[in-house]
């Protein structure tokens, strides 16, 4: 199947697995129906197909895309690039290793990139966000509870003592030079504790680790490392399955949504029928009185001039008076005034 062949839009023409999607068409399907639809019609998951989507670069809809489509405010789909020298063309469902290796989501850099520093070997040197920090601790005041508070404000985050200061920074300096080694961002919460967490808000994530009397945190460093490196897999779990939540729950909304408006729908439809109904019957009644009366001054006009000459005069004036009283109504004009429930 070439790029430009016709495509099916979720139609019924293809099996429910084919063997061979193109680039072209999977983008056609991706901005017609949810992704967590799509890849269920090919036996994959959401996230799963968000890769095939990224390996074959195909634009796919932001979130919100499809509630916003209920209302018509949803952003036309941008145009199929054209394909790099690196993408692919087709894909075969399921079968290519670059399309299905799951890539577990990179924590974010400790700092942005201008702002990196050399990596710090795992030596006694002193990390650089170390360097200095006894100085400004050591002048700074001691709170109430007998903790250290330095005046400067970018400054290693610990709390500690003044008897526990140089532990805690020998503990910092060789817990910040492993773990920038290795990439992750942690936050050190107080003394004794570090705690790590998962940055992305789809996986909530987090360790802790405590100084005991018998395990110093110093002593735990590698370990502690080598913990969070196997916490990534985990990490891109919670983040594959968060976002699979995320479009069923986009989807339940989205099929509420579709079930008020036909709820609503049919209730208005039931009071349209209610009002066209009063209408007709309305028009029913003021047809029957206007013959009534119509019949009335017909049969006057004739017993009029069988009068005598003064008194038929007196009588066609008396005649013309309540006809005017009562106006020029006339049932079948009202009858096509009339709305039927389909015109409302």
């Amino acid at each position: 199947m070439a790029e430009g062949d016709p495509v099916d839009h979720l139609g019924g023409a293809h099996q429910a697995h084919p063997e061979q999607v193109t680039r072209q068409d999977l983008y056609a399907q991706v901005w017609k129906a949810p992704m967590l639809r799509v890849a269920e019609r090919h036996g994959v998951s959401s996230s799963f197909l968000a890769r095939v989507c990224a390996v074959m670069n195909i634009p796919r809809p932001a979130r919100g895309h499809w509630a916003k489509l209920e209302f018509g405010k949803a952003d036309p789909p941008p145009p199929l690039p054209e394909a790099g020298a690196g993408d692919k063309l087709v894909w075969n469902c399921g079968r290519e290793p670059d399309i299905v290796a799951p890539a577990p989501p990179k924590p974010p850099s400790v700092r942005p990139p201008k702002l990196r520093r050399p990596v710090v070997a795992l030596t006694s040197k002193r990390h650089p966000l170390i360097v200095g920090a006894r100085e400004h601790f050591a002048k700074g005041r001691v709170n109430d509870a007998g903790l250290l508070k330095p005046a400067k404000k970018l400054l290693v985050d610990l709390v500690v003592s003044e008897t526990s200061l140089d532990a805690a920074l020998d503990t910092a300096n060789q817990l910040f030079t492993q773990l920038e080694h290795a990439g992750h961002r942690v936050m050190l919460a107080s003394t004794g504790r570090l705690q790590a967490f998962s940055p992305y808000a789809l996986a909530p994530w987090s360790r802790q680790w405590r100084e005991t009397s018998g395990k110093k945190l110093t002593n735990q460093a590698a370990g502690i490392v080598a913990e969070l490196g196997d916490a990534a897999v985990e990490i891109a779990r919670l983040v594959e399955e968060g976002e699979r939540q995320a479009e069923i729950r986009q989807l339940a909304w989205e099929a509420e949504r579709r079930r008020q408006a036909e709820e609503a729908e049919r209730a208005r439809q039931v009071r349209v029928r209610k009002e066209s109904l009063a209408e007709l019957l309305a028009v029913i009644s003021s047809w029957g009185e206007m013959k009534r009366m119509q019949a009335f001054f017909e049969e006057a006009d004739i017993e009029a001039e069988r009068l005598e000459p003064g008194n038929r005069e007196l009588a066609r004036e008396r005649i013309q008076l309540a006809r005017a009283l009562i106006g020029d109504r006339q049932a079948l004009e009202a009858l096509l005034a009339r709305r039927s429930p389909d015109e409302r």
